[in-house]
């Protein structure tokens, strides 16, 4: 993660992905892949989410982990190990908001 920054150089980035279902019935595995500016940044997201025998959990992970993980502090920090600990705890998080999801 680093600064955008206005007369320095421009990132030129081709990202693509595949999938490939296996021998289930249905695909039950993620992608999400995110680019954005927040906070003078510009990020890129990146994560596969493994079905485990179900598509819940990796849809639950897939519209959550992402936020989960931008709102620990310090995740916006020019600190690595700060945002290495912030990411650590939004995935933390969002375990726990899963369970809490699965026990209502």
């Amino acid at each position: 993660m680093a600064p955008s920054s206005a007369g320095k150089g421009v990132l030129s980035l081709r990202v693509t992905a595949e999938a490939n279902q296996g021998g289930r019935k249905y695909m039950e595995d993620l992608i999400c892949i995110n680019f954005e500016r927040e906070q003078g940044y510009e990020m890129a997201f990146f994560a596969v989410f493994d079905g485990h025998g179900g598509k819940d959990a990796a849809q639950f992970a897939r519209e959550n982990l992402y936020d989960f993980i931008k709102k620990q502090p310090g995740f916006f920090s020019r600190d690595n190990d700060k945002v290495c600990r912030a990411i650590r705890q939004g995935f933390l998080e969002t375990h726990k908001a899963m369970w809490k999801k699965i026990a209502n």
